[in-house]
């Protein structure tokens, strides 16, 4: 309404400045003509200097009829730009005036009086999509935000979980993730990624203040999981066509084995000559900490070789598995189990 025709016809424009908590604002103001003596309304629109985006709107209204001028008759809208880009009506408030008419016995002559307002208004807390997706949310509280990973993409069904508890929550396909039912306080927010657990790798994880309401806002950023098990490798530069072999080693209930010794073999060329290749194994092998956990460095990746594992701890022995490491991976998980010592 306030670009239609109609409008810009009847009212003039001009421009001011102004600050709101430290933020440097634009107002461009709107009055009716001078020769307008309809009700009307003045105002103005403040916008932020630095992005042009509309904060919020003020308006009066003008030339009652039946009203005194010093009236305060008027209200204000203030905006939000939600997640998904949309726009969105925040709060808004509408002041009306209790005019009181004083009539003059005497004269029998009327003059009015404003002797209150009558204020209404409301404000958004919740804002869903028609596709059931929550786009604002400060009656919940909790955290909101996203992942990334060491590229800056997002990163979609990764696990975020508060430490400590059980809330855990996934993030969808723009890595975007709200994590509700945290009361007000310090959180450690972060992402749970089985290959950097396995390697005892905290990934991502901030201190949060949750407030009393609201989502507070946080980002998360995947580490670059080759140079971190690069680190862990205290190895050269890993080839493409090597990765990590890691994961945990439980028993039959389900309860991690520490102290095991974790075998990964694979086969490779020992030596040749005129007329053949003579293969060898290759062992690499590594004992699983107080989680049942192993890492062993370097194994080849390539989908034509394959890769045994197996677990020994006294005479107690694994069956073996197969997995076969993909090149351009950082890593192969394998858990292993582990059978209860035979019978005597």
């Amino acid at each position: 309404m306030l670009l239609s025709d109609a409008f810009l016809d009847t009212h003039c424009f001009k421009l001011q400045s102004g600050e709101r908590e430290g933020r440097a604002l634009i107002g461009l103001t709107f009055e009716p003509l001078g020769n307008r003596r309809l009700t009307d309304v003045s105002g103005v629109l403040w916008l932020d200097q630095a992005t042009a985006r509309l904060l919020s709107i003020e308006y009066r209204y003008t030339n009652l009829r039946e009203g005194p001028a010093d009236h305060d008759a008027g209200g204000d809208l203030t905006l939000v730009n939600l997640p998904n880009g949309t726009w969105i009506v925040k709060e808004w408030s509408i002041r009306m005036p209790v005019i009181t008419e004083l009539r003059n016995a005497r004269t029998s002559r009327s003059t009015y009086q404003v002797t209150g307002y009558r204020v209404e208004g409301a404000v958004v807390q919740r804002a869903v999509t028609n596709t059931g997706e929550v786009v604002m949310d400060e009656i919940s509280t909790g955290v909101r935000g996203t992942v990334i990973d060491s590229l800056g993409l997002p990163a979609k069904g990764v696990r975020v979980v508060a430490r400590g508890t059980e809330a855990e929550t996934f993030t969808d396909s723009l890595g975007a993730f709200r994590l509700t039912g945290l009361t007000k306080g310090r959180w450690k927010i972060g992402v749970s990624l089985p290959m950097l657990e396995f390697a005892g790798v905290d990934a991502s994880v901030v201190d949060v203040e949750v407030a009393q309401s609201g989502m507070t806002p946080v980002q998360l950023e995947i580490p670059p999981l080759k140079a971190t098990f690069l680190a862990l490798c205290s190895e050269e530069d890993m080839s493409v066509d090597e990765v990590v072999v890691l994961g945990r080693v439980l028993g039959l209930d389900g309860n991690p084995v520490p102290g095991a010794e974790v075998h990964v073999a694979w086969e490779s060329v020992a030596g040749m000559s005129d007329r053949n290749v003579r293969m060898g194994l290759t062992d690499s092998s590594a004992l699983t900490d107080d989680r049942g956990a192993y890492l062993v460095c370097r194994v080849p990746a390539d989908n034509k070789i394959r890769v045994r594992i197996w677990v020994l701890l006294g005479e107690r022995r694994s069956e073996d598995q197969t997995v076969t490491p993909m090149a351009g991976t950082a890593a192969t998980i394998a858990t292993v189990i582990l059978p209860d010592p035979p019978a005597r």
